[in-house]
């Protein structure tokens, strides 16, 4: 048990709100992402008449990976709020460790 009370410290509170963040743009992709952005049917240079007979097959890659991407996203930002409430808000050295190399990871 704790002597000092249970506080929130900034990185803490910076790490779930991170986590936060990510669990939103998760969702995004997950549930309101379009497979095709009206940029890249422009980038592409298709007509409509194109665009409707290739339209079906062309999306249907995109939104599997944006499904895909969606949950890796969401699953990850779980991952740190979880961390956030948990062992990296009572300064446990491997949760440090653990945040520190998988944001390294992440950015590269």
């Amino acid at each position: 048990m704790r002597d000092a009370p249970y506080r929130w410290r900034l990185s803490s509170m910076l790490l779930a709100a991170s986590g936060i963040l990510l669990i939103g743009v998760g969702v995004y992709f997950l549930l309101l992402r379009p497979p095709l952005l009206p940029e890249d049917i422009r980038y592409m240079s298709l007509t409509s008449i194109e665009l409707q007979l290739i339209g079906p097959r062309l999306t249907s890659w995109p939104t599997h990976v944006f499904r895909v991407m969606g949950g890796y996203v969401t699953a990850t930002g779980m991952l740190a709020l979880t961390l956030a409430l948990t062992s990296f808000r009572d300064h446990r050295a491997v949760a440090a460790v653990g945040a520190g190399v998988a944001g390294g990871l992440r950015s590269g």
